[in-house]
């Protein structure tokens, strides 16, 4: 009886690993059909392993259109890049991938380990055999490791950190790239990721000049319902550019974006921080300084059903745009009929009525001789319900439904800088208006009813 008992366990055992095995060949089988049907093949090369399984397998680039329409399907936010894909569909087609694939055969839940790297360049890049392309590919140096659950779904991945210094026949260059890491927590309600990156260098020198850029701490997070609602932020440290004559850099930068609905009102809120940027352009001795740029800028009371509406229409005129295989006749038809239907969708959103809140601050400017030493801007702007017609009235009309109340403060030097660009016509307009307090010129400023007014003296 327990010997039958034990059979049947190591039978059990056995049986397992082909059932799982089975499985997870189904699964490859699916995703290379989906991706040669979007453009680029999927080869397994070799396969082995009984209770753990490894594949290695090959990955090319067939078709650049087919592949970059897949990417402008995935969201309407990506069809520039598929443009972009399409523009250089040359060194897209005959791109080529390297990889394995290994995963447990006992334990079907267990998650999918692959590693991938750039094996060929594109058909284009080819031609040139001593270019930077060519120590890139013969060192592996875009090699990633991938992390994905049992059923294929991407959790993680990671860039093998690159130090390398290269030789090719124009010139020499080196590539330091550490710590970059991407993980998704999405799930079937929400897009949810983020991206870090330690480090990255890059500095060239050819026969002609020389370059560098580099930066570090860089970090994204998204986390999105859909392309509407969610947050995104990003963080940029010690960032450098520098050629033979012109040198940029800034301390940190900030950005943060969130969309948000509540009783059918969408509100969106963006925020720029930057510490301090600094440029030098030896070739015509000028120097450009900025420090503590913030901006800040909300809206609000938007109507939701109405802005999706514009937003899907505005998305049917870049996929118009971006058809390739249109006639300039049809083209010219559908993208003009399309363009109607969102200044149509724009009216529509625009006679619900809106808010915009705006907070900007600046410490110090400087650039050619011109000087702000201080800056702080801050608007509160409503845009009342109406019935305008932006296609057959004068959008001016608008006018008579907003409102807009805020303050401006800037220094002397710093008024005077701004009025020059307009050859001193802004000075000209305003000097009666100017309030002062010690070296602050004071703009209180209201927009009601179609008239305006600065501290309380009315100018139209």
């Amino acid at each position: 009886m327990k010997k039958t008992l034990g059979l049947v366990f190591l039978l059990i055992i056995m049986l397992i690993p082909m059932a799982v095995k089975k499985s997870v060949n189904e699964n490859i089988e699916e995703r290379i059909t989906f991706f040669e049907q979007r453009g680029v093949n999927v080869k397994i090369v070799s396969e082995e392993g009984y209770f753990s399984s490894k594949r290695n397998f090959e990955l090319t680039i067939k078709d650049a259109n087919k592949f970059a329409n897949y990417i402008g399907g995935i969201s309407s936010s990506l069809n520039h890049i598929a443009s972009f894909m399409k523009d250089g569909k040359s060194n897209l087609e005959g791109l080529v991938f390297k990889g394995d694939i290994e995963n447990s055969n006992i334990n079907y839940f267990a998650d999918i380990k692959a590693n991938i790297y750039l094996d060929t360049v594109g058909d284009e890049d080819k031609k040139d055999k001593n270019g930077p392309y060519s120590v890139i590919v013969d060192k592996k140096l875009l090699n990633f490791d991938l992390l994905f659950t049992n059923k294929g779904i991407f959790k993680k991945a990671k860039l093998k950190d690159i130090d390398e210094e290269f030789v090719f026949e124009k010139g020499k260059g080196n590539l330091k790239i550490s710590g970059q890491k991407l993980i998704n927590y999405s799930t079937d309600k929400r897009i949810e990721v983020e991206t870090i990156l330690d480090r990255f260098m890059f500095s060239m020198v050819e026969k002609y000049g020389k370059f560098k850029t580099s930066f570090e701490d860089l970090e994204y997070s998204l986390d999105v319902k859909n392309q509407l609602i969610g947050k995104g932020n990003f963080s940029l440290k010690d960032f450098q550019f520098s050629d033979d004559s012109f040198v940029f850099k800034f301390d940190s930068i900030y950005t943060s974006s969130e969309g948000k609905l509540k009783d059918a009102k969408y509100s969106l809120e963006n925020e720029l921080k930057l510490s301090k940027l600094t440029g030098k352009n030896s070739d015509i001795n000028e120097k450009l300084n900025i420090e503590n740029l913030k901006i800040k800028f909300d809206f609000s009371r938007i109507d939701y059903v109405s802005l999706e509406k514009l937003k899907e229409s505005y998305a049917k005129s870049e996929e118009i745009f971006l058809n390739d295989k249109l006639s300039k006749a049809e083209f010219l038809n559908k993208y003009d009929k399309q363009l109607a239907e969102v200044f149509k969708n724009l009216e529509i959103l625009l006679n619900k009525g809106l808010s915009l809140k705006v907070d900007a601050s600046l410490d110090k400017f400087s650039f050619g001789g011109s000087e702000i030493e201080f800056l702080d801007i801050d608007l509160d702007a409503k845009l009342k319900e109406n019935n305008l017609n932006t296609l057959t009235r004068n959008p001016f009309g608008f006018l008579n439904f907003l409102d807009v109340d805020g303050e401006i403060v800037i220094d002397e030097k710093g008024f005077e800088t701004i009025s020059a660009f307009s050859g001193g016509l802004l000075a000209m307009m305003l000097n009666d208006y100017i309030k002062k307090d010690a070296k602050k010129l004071i703009f209180d400023i209201k927009f009601k009813d179609g008239n305006l007014s600065i501290n309380n003296k009315k100018l139209l």
